[in-house]
């Protein structure tokens, strides 16, 4: 969601607060990929948001509902009170630990809320197609999201919810003969954007356009949707800024088990990545 940002100076280092507030980060489920902490690309994003902000936090996860598919439910609790959708989250860490994910100057920040909003809306939908409706994929994600759930959520929600989700995509004209099309299309204009050293919209740190560029990107990184994957690794400088800020953004989770607020599929292993050479067209 495109939030208008804030105009006041952003000073040049974090003023962190002498005990950084309760932070607690609710969603569903736990991710059993290697390298991804979330199956969620939003609950992605406010993790790298909170490493990016150097704050502490804690994770409890929290059941499926039965009314829609589980990949956009994340939320922050700070001191007891609950904070809805992530940009307002990235908005709330920002005052929190001012000048940490901003950029200074209001046109600096004004870009860095549009790139944030094009990635929520834009890259979301490769996301979901990528997941739920490309037939090549959606065994290794289901395997992966809802294996270890009950035979209720494997065997009757979870092809509901992936029914729902294919007849949004239609809905919204995005089908599985064109979204790769898309995607590489969108894809090639961030290769030909992407900074050769630094960040986004600055060089020294990850602003929240390179927090939610990324999670969306990242999430598609990874064995369960290879071919998204095989796209993004051909694209050198793109993988290059990722890294970047896969590394600039590492959070300060505390060690698993995570808390629960009800049932859900538990961490079984470590994923299988992408380990064979890319061969690019």
């Amino acid at each position: 969601m495109l939030m208008e940002p804030s105009l006041a100076p952003t000073p040049v280092r974090p003023l962190l607060r002498a005990h950084a507030p309760a932070l607690e980060l609710r969603e569903v489920g736990l991710t059993a990929v290697a390298g991804l902490e979330s199956y969620s690309p939003f609950g992605l994003k406010i993790r790298r948001a909170l490493g990016a902000a150097g704050l502490p936090f804690t994770v409890r996860s929290r059941p499926f509902s039965v009314l829609s598919a589980p990949d956009e439910v994340p939320s922050l609790s700070v001191e007891g009170e609950e904070v809805t959708d992530s940009t307002r989250v990235l908005a709330h860490l920002e005052r929190l630990a001012p000048g940490t994910l901003l950029p200074r100057g209001p046109s600096l920040r004004a870009e860095a809320w549009l790139w944030e909003d094009w990635a929520d809306r834009v890259l979301s939908t490769f996301v979901r197609a990528s997941r739920w409706a490309d037939a090549r994929n959606w065994p290794s994600f289901h395997a992966a999201m809802f294996g270890r759930s009950s035979w209720l959520v494997r065997t009757m929600l979870a092809p509901r919810w992936r029914r729902q989700v294919v007849a949004e995509l239609h809905a919204a004209e995005t089908s599985e003969s064109s979204f790769l099309d898309d995607f590489r299309r969108t894809i090639d204009i961030l290769e030909a954007r992407a900074p050769e050293r630094g960040f986004w919209i600055t060089e020294d740190r990850p602003t929240v356009a390179d927090v939610a560029i990324f999670a969306q990107l990242h999430s598609l990184r990874n064995h369960l949707t290879r071919a998204q994957a095989h796209e993004l690794a051909c694209r050198p400088a793109l993988t290059d800024w990722l890294d970047r800020v896969d590394a600039a953004t590492a959070s300060r989770e505390p060690p698993r088990p995570l808390v629960r607020l009800g049932s859900g599929h538990a961490l079984v292993k470590k994923s299988v990545v992408l380990a064979a050479a890319v061969v690019c067209g």
